[in-house]
């Protein structure tokens, strides 16, 4: 059961839009140190007030189950333990196989939830179970030459991508992965689809658009390591610990004016239709496509 809290000795890591202008986000007691022990409390914002759930893992990503319309969202552990949160419950799921790397990223399309890690883990939640995904891609020795993976984007239909640290991404076609060919050796961080073109970001402001073998750097105006990525009313945001970014269809890159006239502190973005959100150490804020609204 979700219990009401206040706010004020939070810090805020991460965070998915929910249904009616709510959200869900992962947050960490000021001070706590970031390694497997740490605790998560995942607050839930209804649009109105605030709600939260403890739990006894350090949750680094969120998303929102396949084909659920209420509020039910998974989230993943550094460790690799999965735990399933809705207004009454928790409910832990477990992943086939103990591997070494820590474990990094959500993703869901319209029916499978993916999770990969930095050994590049791949793994899919098929009728609640999850399965290895990643045949030529693991690599179970702890060195700094296995795929770091960082996220995934895609489904079984189209074709899954993934990114991670050196450049690396790697497409899934015809149930194999194999290596794309790209003009960077840079960490990479997010990756997203717009329309039928692929937008990643990474370390030391790299941003790049393409698709399969062609890509194309973007001057995104900055030499900051970019941790945002997403995509709101067919536009691209990205978002470094100092500024947001709006990317125009030309590739004309613009700082974004939050209006509200208070430091505001940045890391991670996520959008749905109707709202784009950002998540920084301190701040929650929330577009509607007029006004940004701080929301915690």
């Amino acid at each position: 059961m979700m219990d009401r809290l206040k706010i004020d000795s939070l810090a805020f890591l991460d965070g998915i839009p929910l249904q009616n202008g709510g959200c869900c986000i992962i947050s960490a007691e000021w001070g706590s140190y970031d390694d497997d022990q740490r605790s998560t409390r995942l607050l839930y914002f209804d649009g109105y007030e605030f709600e939260f759930v403890d739990i006894d893992a350090n949750i680094i990503s969120l998303t929102k189950l396949a084909n659920e319309r209420e509020f039910v969202v998974v989230s993943l552990s550094v460790d690799g333990r999965i735990f399933i949160v809705d207004r009454k419950s928790v409910w832990e799921e477990h992943l086939e196989r103990s591997a070494v790397g820590s474990m990094t990223r959500l993703f869901s399309d319209e029916k499978e939830v993916y999770a990969v890690g930095t050994a590049g883990q791949i793994y899919r939640r098929s009728n609640g179970s999850w399965v290895e995904f990643d045949e030529q891609v693991y690599d179970p020795r702890p060195t700094i030459d296995a795929p770091q993976l960082r996220d995934i984007t895609g489904s079984i239909e189209t074709g899954l991508i993934a990114v991670g640290c050196f450049g690396l991404i790697l497409r899934r076609e015809n149930a194999r992965w194999s290596i794309l060919n790209v003009p960077t050796n840079l960490d990479l961080e997010q990756i997203v689809l717009l329309k039928d073109e692929l937008w990643v970001c990474g370390a030391h402001g790299l941003l790049m658009r393409g698709l399969d073998e062609h890509w194309t750097v973007i001057d995104s105006t900055t030499s900051d390591n970019i941790w945002g990525l997403t995509k709101y009313q067919d536009k691209i945001y990205f978002s470094t610990s100092e500024h947001l970014y709006l990317c125009d269809d030309d590739g004309l890159v613009n700082i974004v004016d939050f209006n509200l006239n208070l430091p505001i502190s940045l890391y991670k973005l996520a959008s749905d239709r109707d709202f784009l959100w950002s998540f920084g150490l301190t701040d929650v804020l929330r577009f509607d496509g007029i006004a940004w609204r701080k929301i915690a």
